[in-house]
């Protein structure tokens, strides 16, 4: 339904109505965030921002963080890092199962 509400503990406070079966984990006992990702943007500013980002010709199809330098075989498809290349299993472009992934020289 319309105006319903969520709201989400991440350990920062303790549970109202806390799990007696099961033990739940706080977020920060995994991992942390660096403060610029603790920035939340208005949508409108973070659309902004990410219009002025630049993106290398290289970059791979995927994640756009790391060069693409992986050619899936037998479908000879390319644009891809090694970090998203090992993570398919069949090519996002034409389905075809991923039998070898070869990096470009």
């Amino acid at each position: 339904m319309s105006f319903q509400q969520c709201q989400f503990n991440f350990g920062a406070t303790p549970f109202k109505y806390p799990p007696t079966t099961i033990r739940y984990s706080t977020f920060n006992e995994f991992g942390e965030l660096s403060e610029d990702q603790k920035v939340i943007l208005p949508r409108h500013k973070r659309l902004a921002a990410l219009s002025q980002m630049q993106v290398s010709e290289d970059s791979c199809t995927l994640c756009f963080d790391n060069r693409a330098s992986v050619t899936l075989l037998p479908c000879t498809h390319r644009g891809f890092c090694m970090k998203c290349a090992i993570q398919l299993e069949l090519c996002p472009m034409c389905r075809q199962q991923i039998e070898k992934r070869e990096t470009d020289s």
